[in-house]
């Protein structure tokens, strides 16, 4: 009864202010007392310790912002680019309406660019009906003219799911106020300083790869390098985006795993069973969302496989066409493409198995791991914990884009076999171009 009258006077401001005033010294005898008697209970928190000046500013510096505000800036530097037609407000909250200024914004920016953009390749590829032009150097105008092909994705693939990504990002948010009734604390995740990086490599890489296309390519005129560099620029930006999401599913599992390992240590058990299915839940909202990644933004991504692939292709068979002549600087460029193309692919892959490594094996370890050591656990919160890992492994998370192909490092894998069939196939392609002109100089 002594604890239980204690605990009421620290809980009730009322009663602290008006029937149980102490000086400072003797309240903070008090609250040890509490400590050591009530270790663990999160609910028991001295009342005047909440509003302490160091208190307040320990908790202001581990609030984090969320995953929305730490990712702020690329989001906002895409909508500028006018594929991001989603409104983000200040209080958290995420929608997307067709009719809105935002959405006004980013149709016309991406018809000014897909106008410009049909201007650009009906004036480069139609040099290729031309009858003197050799077949490599149509490979050549090819592989420039697709790195123009981020600038219909826009239109056909970004602002149609528009509305799919905003219902992602709001249950994100969903999910952190979830984790924090749950865990008592917000979800840690500090994505800032690696997404400022980001932005960083790719308008460096950006401006690389537009060099690259000018030093292959003589003719372009200054704003269709402006259209080039946007396009090169939107799909670094892109991929970026896929890559920072995904190690955020990373950091929110191991958020999840540190909660429930202090949970289970704590050292008052009477609501620890129930915990133990709340995080469960947990593990599901956040396995959903890691589906609902590809499901939000399958035709985006989808769209950008396609051309990493074609990309991959066409640069290895100019690089393979063009090593024995002596046009260094083309061979060179083939090569470069080539190899940023399937670096991308790689990294959009990698990403994916990465999260889902995490958010399933790895984290069925840590489960079992946590099984296996707790010795003092009670049978109760032992048979939930099993029902968690149970659940775990009976539904692994997955990355597919819309149900088509399920993102993988084995994706990759499968694309540079379909590149190697395809190469087989454009040199003999190629043979029997040499072989009919060959035919027709003797013939003449």
């Amino acid at each position: 009864m002594a604890h239980v009258t204690t605990i009421t006077a620290v809980l009730n401001g009322s009663v602290l202010q008006g029937l149980y005033v102490k000086s400072e010294s003797n309240m903070n005898i008090e609250n040890e007392k509490i400590r050591k008697n009530f270790a663990g209970e999160p609910w028991v928190v001295p009342l005047h310790a909440q509003n302490h000046p160091e208190t307040t500013r320990r908790r202001s510096s581990q609030r984090s912002p969320g995953l929305q505000a730490d990712l702020m800036p690329i989001l906002q530097l895409i909508r500028m680019m006018g594929i991001l037609p989603i409104n983000f407000q200040p209080n958290g909250e995420v929608d997307f309406k067709l009719l809105s200024w935002i959405t006004l914004y980013s149709v016309l920016i991406q018809g000014i660019i897909v106008v410009t953009t049909v201007i650009t390749l009906k004036e480069r590829l139609g040099k290729l009906a031309d009858d003197s032009a050799d077949f490599k150097e149509n490979v050549l105008e090819i592989s420039c003219s697709l790195c123009f092909f981020p600038a219909f994705l826009g239109l056909i693939n970004h602002l149609p799911e528009s509305g799919k990504k905003a219902r992602f990002f709001k249950d994100w948010g969903n999910l952190e106020r979830e984790f924090r009734r749950v865990a008592d604390r917000d979800l840690l995740i500090w994505l800032g300083r690696k997404m400022r990086m980001k932005i960083v490599k790719s308008c460096v890489v950006t401006v690389a790869f537009t060099a690259i296309l000018l030093l292959l390519q003589r003719g372009y005129t200054w704003w269709q390098a402006v259209i080039f560099t946007y396009c090169s620029l939107l799909n670094n930006l892109m991929i970026d985006f896929w890559v920072l999401t995904s190690d955020a599913f990373i950091l929110t599992v191991e958020e999840i795993e540190s909660a429930l390992t202090e949970s289970l240590s704590k050292k008052h058990r009477a609501t620890t069973t129930c915990r133990v299915a709340d995080y469960g839940v947990l593990w599901r909202h956040l396995s959903k969302q890691v589906q609902d990644l590809g499901n939000a933004m399958g035709y985006t991504y989808g769209g950008q496989v396609m051309l990493y692939f074609t990309l991959q292709l066409i640069g290895t068979y100019g690089f393979m066409s063009r090593i024995q002549q002596a046009e260094e600087v083309t061979t060179v460029g083939f090569l470069i493409s080539a190899f940023i193309a399937t670096w991308l692919t790689y990294v959009f892959c990698n990403a994916a198995d990465r999260a889902t490594k995490f958010v399933g094996r790895e984290f069925q370890e840590k489960l079992r791991n946590l099984l296996n050591v707790s010795t003092s656990m009670d049978a109760e919160t032992k048979a939930e914990l099993r029902t968690f890992l149970e659940t775990v492994i009976a539904y692994p998370p997955e990355i597919n884009l819309c149900g088509f192909v399920q993102v993988n490092r084995g994706l990759q894998t499968s694309l540079i076999s379909s590149i190697v069939t395809y190469l087989v196939v454009l040199a003999q392609f190629q043979s029997n171009l040499v072989s009919d002109d060959e035919t027709n100089n003797r013939t003449n």
